[in-house]
């Protein structure tokens, strides 16, 4: 995802998208958090501009929903808000919803297990670390939700692997070929064996070579 540009636009103007609709259900702002925001706003104005996209004439927020809810009570909805247009997909929008809100956000213990659980809902295969350092939790904790979502039968099993494809937790087998032991007859069989081939080889070739020196000679002499 990538900023395409920045100008004011009218708070009227500027509409909420699906995905912050859905991130904003899921981390919703406390009363105290938001009344500092809008003291803030009306002391020093709005210091961080919201972010949207475009499609076609319209603006679509996915960052500041209460900054442009609070800026639109202090200054009415014909006011120009400064806003950044990003651009990207479905995907990368929702992404962006959730960690600009993890980001500005402070949970509570049940707020904190909600996010667990969209997490692993949305995908089982991220590790229980990954979730933890999202949610500032530990990692014990998104284990047990976890195993609670299983046995209710919410997620389904994924079998976790590394990098090389194998199991995480499984031992890897040694590889103990270099160790086992030599036949040492059966070996020097096989060398001896060999052997008399090579010599074979080199009586014959022997042979082969005086024949060829001897025509060789019979040849210069008719020269």
């Amino acid at each position: 995802m990538e900023e395409t540009g920045r100008q004011g636009i009218k708070a009227k103007n500027i509409f909420i998208s699906e995905e912050l609709q859905e991130t904003q259900k899921l981390m919703p702002i406390s009363s105290d958090d938001r009344e500092r925001l809008e003291n803030s706003i009306k002391k020093e104005g709005l210091r961080d501009p919201v972010k949207v996209y475009q499609e076609g004439n319209k603006f679509f927020l996915l960052a500041g929903w209460n900054r442009l809810e609070i800026f639109k009570k202090i200054n009415g909805e014909d006011a120009v808000i400064p806003s950044v247009i990003l651009e990207g997909t479905k995907e990368e929008y929702k992404e962006f919803t959730i960690n600009d809100n993890l980001e500005r956000r402070h949970f509570t213990k049940e707020q904190k297990y909600a996010l667990i659980n969209y997490f692993l809902k949305k995908d089982p295969t991220q590790s229980d670390r990954h979730i933890a350092s999202r949610t500032k939790v530990d990692k014990n904790t998104v284990s047990k939700k976890r195993k609670e979502l299983l046995t209710r039968g919410e997620i389904h099993h994924v079998e976790k692997k590394d990098s090389k494809g194998r199991r995480i937790g499984e031992k890897t087998k040694k590889n103990n070929s270099s160790r086992l032991p030599i036949d040492k007859k059966a070996n020097d069989t096989k060398l001896k064996a060999r052997l008399k081939e090579i010599n074979s080889e080199i009586k014959h070739l022997s042979k082969e070579k005086k024949d060829i020196e001897k025509k060789l000679k019979i040849v210069t002499k008719k020269i």
